[in-house]
């Protein structure tokens, strides 16, 4: 079987390989504006060897015209990242931390005692 996909004006599909056997198409979203896709739109199909689909701008995963996809998604995420604002060092911690002593020598441990004995007292 192989897996043949179509990109739309304003998204491209990525092969993901997942866990296991798991493949997922991941879209991403190569314009400005937000993309709707619907539970309709084709985006690919599995096809038996030797076989073609019928219907037109279908592209093999691999092929030459899938990778000039890809270049299109990887810029439009490239874009997105840049599109994050820098954080910007703040003067102080935003919670006061507490100073503690530190610790000189090891605490010994409380005896513990059962809840049904009675401490051992000198007679």
């Amino acid at each position: 079987m192989k897996l043949w996909v179509t990109r739309g004006d304003r998204w491209v599909p990525t092969f993901v390989l997942g866990p296991g056997k798991k493949c997922y198409l991941k879209i991403t979203n190569a314009s400005d504006r937000v993309v709707w896709l619907q539970e309709h739109d084709r985006i690919g199909m599995w096809l038996a060897e030797g076989r073609v689909p019928r219907l037109p701008g279908y592209v093999l995963v691999g092929s030459r015209r899938y990778a000039e996809w890809q270049n299109l998604a990887y810029q439009a995420a490239a874009d997105e990242i840049d599109d994050v604002p820098e954080v910007v060092d703040l003067p102080g911690p935003a919670v006061e931390r507490p100073l503690y002593a530190t610790p000189t020598r090891i605490l010994p441990r409380p005896t513990a005692i059962s809840p049904g004995s009675r401490a051992a007292s000198p007679e």
